[in-house]
Formats: C-alpha cells, structure tokens, sequence
C-alpha cells in the first residue's frame, strides 16, 4: 500500500516552491499582489499573523506598516529572516517572527491581532467556518482577515495547471502533481463561499474576483480574495 501522506510531504519539501516560485517574479499576476491590492504604505495594523505562510513567500507583498509579523504554518518555516517563537507565544517586541501553528485550533488569546492573511488555505481544511472562528476569535474588533481562496472548477485554472504549474513539475521530475492536488484540495471552492456568505452576516464581508470584469462570470473566475473586517459589536 502506497504512503500518500509522504507523497504530499515530499512535493511540499523539494518541489512546492520550484513549481510556483514564479509568483514571486510575475507581480502583476501574483495571487500575492490581489490579496494586498487594497492597502497602502499609510495603513497601519499593529499586529499581522498569516496562517499557512509555506516558506514566508508572501510578507514581501505587504505594503502596510506593522508593529509585529507572525507567519505561521502547520509545517517547520525555514526563513532564518524570522524569529522563531514557541507555539502559542506572541511576539514579545516589534519585527518579524515564525512559529508553528494549527490554523483551525490557535493557540492564542482573543482579540490579539489586527489582521489576520491566509494564502490558499481554507481549500485544505475539511471545516472551513471553524477555521474561520478561529481567526475572527483571535481578531481585535475592526480587524481585517484577508483570504485567498481559488476556484479550482475554473477553466482559467485547468488552463493554468495544463501550461504552468503542472507542467513545471513534471520538468521537475515530480508526477503527482493531481494526486497531491487531490489529496491537499479538501474543500471546493463554492461551498466555501456559499458557507462563508451564510455564516458572518454580522461581520462586513466582501469577495474581490479576479481577474476582474472575466472574474464575474464563475467559470472564468481565477479565485477570489475573502475580505472580512470584524464587527466591533
């Protein structure tokens, strides 16, 4: 019997960021870019967590100033740029820090960030909305949670796997990019923005789709960024 959960440890290891370290180069087209397109230098929020950061490949899109960057993932953040924290532990001082966390179980107190980024994540949890308690848990009132979320029925996407990114790994060497996709892809993309849409009535919840204008119509919609500012009530 195959270990498929060495099959998945394997491409995150040696293959994930050589398949898609191109999102660092093509900045006008990186899912990075979208999901920061909406702040600026002037924006300020004190504390930042990401969740699922891989190999911290997005905090170099951040334009916004901070006090403290948390970038945190179930997997070890080899990024010596960061400082590393014990599980559970906020940052004691201003900069930047990594730790190991459970985006679906945090270890941290209520209410203590300010914002809350996940890179195509919610896809791979089988509860989407108790991942989303979470943060909005550990979020101060009038915090941001801003969430990529891509939208794997898409024909932009089949298109994309077939010319890049599946393609890439093959060139790598590695023959399981569908299988992996398979195993790590756990949650579709309309039942997450249908749960979303049903659960945070109270909160000021918005989807940005891209690319735009082609984006409205679903099955030309790339992904979409989750954009959810939590109530102060």
């Amino acid at each position: 019997m195959r270990d498929l959960g060495s099959v998945v440890e394997n491409y995150y290891a040696n293959y994930y960021q050589r398949v898609h370290g191109h999102q660092s180069k093509w900045i006008w087209l990186s899912f990075h870019r979208k999901i920061e397109l909406t702040y600026n230098p002037q924006d300020f929020f004190a504390s930042v967590i990401e969740l699922g950061s891989g190999q911290n490949e997005h905090k170099s899109f951040v334009k916004h100033s901070y006090y403290s960057y948390l970038a945190t993932d179930v997997r070890e953040i080899s990024d010596p740029s960061l400082s590393p924290l014990v599980a559970g532990m906020l940052p004691p001082c201003n900069g930047d820090f990594k730790a190991i966390a459970d985006a679906t179980d945090l270890k941290y107190p209520d209410g203590s960030f300010d914002r809350v980024i996940a890179a195509c994540l919610l896809l791979h949890l089988p509860d989407p909305l108790k991942a989303v308690d979470q943060w909005l848990r550990v979020l101060k009132p009038g915090g941001h949670i801003d969430v990529l979320i891509p939208n794997d029925e898409s024909l932009i996407v089949g298109a994309y796997k077939a010319l890049f990114s599946r393609r890439k790994a093959r060139e790598l060497g590695f023959d399981d990019f569908d299988l992996v996709n398979a195993l790590e892809h756990i949650t579709y993309y309309s039942r997450v923005v249908r749960l979303i849409s049903a659960r945070y009535g109270r909160e000021d919840v918005k989807f940005d789709h891209f690319p735009p204008i082609l984006g409205e119509i679903k099955a030309l919609r790339a992904y979409s960024v989750l954009r959810i500012i939590k109530s102060s009530n």
